[in-house]
């Protein structure tokens, strides 16, 4: 059985957000929380208290799909790029997020454990490490 507060977040997930104005829908954001970490400590609850979200936006980003060309779009990027994923991420997946590595020719991706969807919050120590990692070296890739 799931912790009380993760139970509570996934019914208002599975209700759906109350899209007729930003404060409603704020609500919604700030009940859905939880599922963004993979502890809801302290350190979380803050965190989330922080989030302001506007439904214009929220709009904007979901309804829009991706230009059909992006996957070769991103195969044209010259660049080393870094992609971090949550071990516990239960909004993204990890499975996904690390897939977009793929999508790069010099992508790199890394995991952390015990980590939802936002591992600069919850696992800062790691997730500098990563970064710090990737920055330093980035042609020879990430070492976790």
């Amino acid at each position: 059985m799931a912790e009380p507060p993760f139970a509570a977040a996934i019914a208002a997930q599975d209700a759906g957000p109350d899209t007729s104005s930003d404060e409603p829908f704020n609500a919604w954001q700030q009940a859905v929380a939880p599922l963004c970490y993979a502890m809801w400590n302290e350190t979380a609850q803050a965190h989330a208290r922080t989030g302001r979200y506007r439904l214009a936006a929220a709009r904007a980003f979901l309804t829009d799909s991706p230009p059909s060309d992006l996957a070769s779009r991103l195969r044209d990027v010259r660049a080393p790029v870094l992609v971090i994923a949550g071990a516990q991420d239960a909004i993204a997946g990890k499975g996904p997020v690390v897939a977009v590595a793929d999508l790069f020719p010099d992508g790199h991706a890394a995991v952390i454990e015990q980590c939802g969807h936002m591992p600069w919050v919850e696992q800062p120590a790691a997730f500098r490490q990563v970064l710090d990692s990737f920055l330093a070296e980035p042609e020879s890739g990430v070492q976790v």
